[in-house]
């Protein structure tokens, strides 16, 4: 019996890459797998060309079977002892990485 590859609804995917571009806060966009079961799409924020944090969705990923996302560094302090977060929205992440770059970077209010 062959698998149902796993849909994926990409709105909070679609939601951070809007708000970082309207930010100018500087990420990529990768496809991490491409299997029979879906993709793993991955957006990288990385000031200076540095990969500081990370968040994928798909197959497989903390949250994807509810369209949110799983996020690897710049954990909060509560949840360090886990390498990643899942089940995470759009505006979670990008607070995270916005606070981040206003002091890494240009100082920048969110």
């Amino acid at each position: 019996m062959k698998e149902k590859a796993l849909e994926v609804d990409l709105t909070e995917y679609n939601k951070l890459i809007e708000l970082l571009e309207k930010h100018d806060i500087p990420f990529r966009r990768d496809v991490v797998m491409d299997c029979p079961y879906g993709k793993i799409l991955q957006i990288v924020y990385c000031p200076y060309g540095e990969r500081r944090s990370d968040v994928i969705i798909g197959f497989g990923t903390y949250g994807a079977e509810d369209g949110l996302l799983e996020q690897m560094g710049l954990i909060p302090n509560e949840h360090i002892e886990d390498t990643v977060q899942g089940w995470l929205d759009a505006e979670t992440v990008f607070k995270r990485w916005a606070e981040d770059f206003g002091f890494f970077v240009k100082g920048m209010e969110v």
